[in-house]
């Protein structure tokens, strides 16, 4: 009998220990988050319609989590400890282009662009991914915030008071993670031109919030939306441009974005004016690219051929084809890239 007394008297004191310290981790104190999306509506027409705000405890433990269309501001409850904040807009279901892996952790989250097919580009190995144009992301981070036990008990003892409002406040301003590139292409004999599709390979794929860099992963971009322009007067040369969005370079911190020792390339298919022919280029890009160009371009980073005054910045020429039925232009109806013989002219 005696033993079952003190049993039953050390298991109401294990419970209660328990019971105190459960108590304990649930003590918190609200943290207020004000968020800026200005660089972001710079690029939309429109702010984001939601937001997500994660805090992550650096000892591990259960990820504080917000997501809410009120894109100005969250507020969260904080247990005493030290944590990093992500901060990004929408949430990770609301994109179509890129995908979201290693949210988990502070230091391998991660946004990717997705992979796609191709119906007329093939792969070269198995390293080798053609992917989508991501969206447009913003995001901030903040490591090491630290919530104090001193902090905590401020917070319950102005609650049993009566006073919820936040104790804190955390104002961040997201960046764009993603850049937008401009690729302009000077073409001899451009009146022999009927449509454009091209690749643009060595970009990243993919962006780390922790580090603020760009992935070291390479991928495969399609260009298949080009416009052209004539110079004027009776000049038969012009220029075919056009633009992406993309995670830039690889390996390049967005804090610096500067250019880094890239080896991209830009391979060009071009269907001639007579429907039949079609002239394949393959230009290096490590010559002829610009990063943070001049703001009037209001872009990240300026790809040009065959503009400058360098006598290696040779322009493509084309040459001359009889045009089927006397047209010409970017008739996409025109232009079946089928079985067409080809005609390789290299740079």
């Amino acid at each position: 009998m005696r033993k079952l007394i003190y049993a039953i008297l050390l298991s109401l004191v294990h419970f209660s220990c328990n019971r105190r310290e459960l108590t304990y981790d649930y003590v918190s104190c609200k943290v207020e988050v004000n968020v800026d999306w200005s660089t972001l509506e710079d690029k939309q027409s429109q702010p984001p319609s939601g937001m997500t705000v994660m805090f992550y405890p650096q000892k591990g433990g259960r990820i504080i989590k917000s997501q809410t269309n009120n894109v100005e501001q969250t507020v969260v409850s904080l247990q005493a400890g030290v944590y990093d904040v992500l901060v990004f807009n929408q949430i990770t279901t609301d994109f179509g282009t890129v995908g979201f892996k290693g949210m988990d952790k502070f230091a391998s989250a991660e946004v990717y662009a997705k992979p796609t097919d191709s119906k007329w580009y093939q792969t070269k190995g198995d390293d080798e991914v053609v992917v989508r144009i991501p969206e447009y992301i913003a995001a901030a981070t903040v490591e090491s915030f630290e919530m104090t036990e001193e902090l905590v008990e401020e917070s319950m003892s102005r609650k049993n008071s009566g006073e919820t409002s936040p104790l804190l406040k955390i104002n961040l301003e997201p960046k764009l993670v993603v850049q937008d590139i401009k690729l302009q292409v000077k073409i001899i004999a451009i009146n022999n031109l009927l449509d454009t599709r091209a690749t643009l390979k060595g970009i990243s794929t993919g962006y780390h919030f922790a580090s603020k860099t760009s992935s070291s992963n390479r991928g495969v971009h399609l260009l298949e939306d080009w416009k052209k322009s004539l110079y004027g007067g009776e000049s038969k040369d012009g220029e075919i441009y056009t633009s992406l969005s993309s995670f830039g370079l690889p390996n390049v911190s967005s804090d610096t974005r500067v250019e880094s020792n890239w080896s991209g390339s830009l391979e060009f298919e071009l269907l001639l004016a007579d429907n039949e022919t079609i002239s394949k280029w393959n230009v290096p890009l490590s010559k002829h690219i610009e990063m943070n160009p001049d703001s009037d371009h209001n872009i990240d980073i300026l790809i040009q051929v065959g503009l400058s005054t360098d006598t290696d910045d040779k322009p493509i020429e084309l040459p001359d084809v009889k045009p089927e039925g006397g047209g010409g232009g970017f008739d996409p109806d025109l232009g079946d890239w089928g079985d067409e013989d080809i005609i390789d002219l290299p740079l």
